[in-house]
């Protein structure tokens, strides 16, 4: 019974975190691809993450941690903050699109590694 109640507690914690992870890197993206919208010239294409994309991005955030790991999955939303925080600095759209794409690669999260785990939620990264 115990067992059964410390697995439900985990569980509970574990869930809130992931919502919490997904809530952050949904707003740095969404910040992000508004930006380099603007940069292209083209704000109005602007559209934010439907209830179908955030769904793939919850599966997607789910194998990421447990493939990955926490410290590293972490790592890659706090790169997608730190770069939708520096958003307005950018006057290239290019520059932008490598700063929030390298958010996989300084977290030692690998093309080949996390594009299986994309296609298989249906998912974007």
């Amino acid at each position: 019974m115990k067992t059964a109640l410390i697995a439900g507690v985990f569980a509970l914690f574990s869930s809130a975190a992931n919502a919490d992870l997904l809530s952050r890197w949904e707003v740095a993206e969404e910040a992000t691809m508004q930006r380099l919208f603007d940069l292209y010239g083209n704000s109005a294409a602007f559209q934010p993450w439907t209830p179908d994309i955030r769904n793939g991005k919850a599966c997607l955030l789910e194998a990421m941690l447990r493939e990955f790991g926490t410290g590293k999955v972490e790592g890659f939303v706090a790169h997608k903050e730190a770069t939708a925080a520096r958003r307005m600095s950018y006057s290239d759209p290019l520059e932008l699109t490598s700063e929030s794409m390298r958010a996989t690669t300084a977290n030692r999260i690998w093309f080949e590694e996390i594009a299986p785990l994309a296609q298989a939620c249906g998912s974007g990264f």
